[in-house]
């Protein structure tokens, strides 16, 4: 098997904990515990080929069916064993992180609209986060 683990980010991951960010989205952004290399690559479309699904690469990602669009993130550096940890899985191989943890990534990123995402997760969310892993993980020296 390919021994790699994806991790299920951006507004997708954000509609699991049931918060509503008021947007639809025309991509899987996933992330995924190796460095994303030629070989790794090669090795995801080949997969994904012998399961009978047609992989065109693009520059954002690749193309499955023509009509699924996967975004493939490079490997955050809060990619750690404590985010590991408090991700769910969903599927074999497959997670998604903890809502501090995509919190952590929507400010990492800055763009204008996972700062209006974070708006809508705080105000939506607030109460069930772990505030103290949260203001942890944003303190982080990395």
């Amino acid at each position: 098997m390919l021994n790699i683990r994806a991790f299920l980010i951006g507004a997708r991951s954000i509609a699991i904990y049931n918060v509503d960010i008021g947007r639809e989205t025309q991509d899987w952004d996933i992330t995924i515990d190796k460095p994303f290399t030629q070989e790794i690559r090669d090795r995801i479309t080949r997969t994904l080929r012998n399961r009978g699904f047609k992989v065109q690469w693009r520059k954002w990602g690749f193309l499955i069916d023509n009509d699924i669009h996967v975004d493939i993130n490079y490997t955050p550096i809060t990619l750690d064993h404590e985010f590991i940890e408090r991700s769910r899985e969903m599927y074999e191989n497959l997670f998604v992180p903890s809502l501090e943890d995509l919190i952590i990534l929507k400010l990492m990123s800055g763009e204008r609209k996972d700062i209006d995402d974070l708006k809508k997760i705080i105000h939506q969310a607030w109460r069930s986060l772990d505030r103290d892993y949260l203001y942890k993980r944003a303190r982080q020296d990395r």
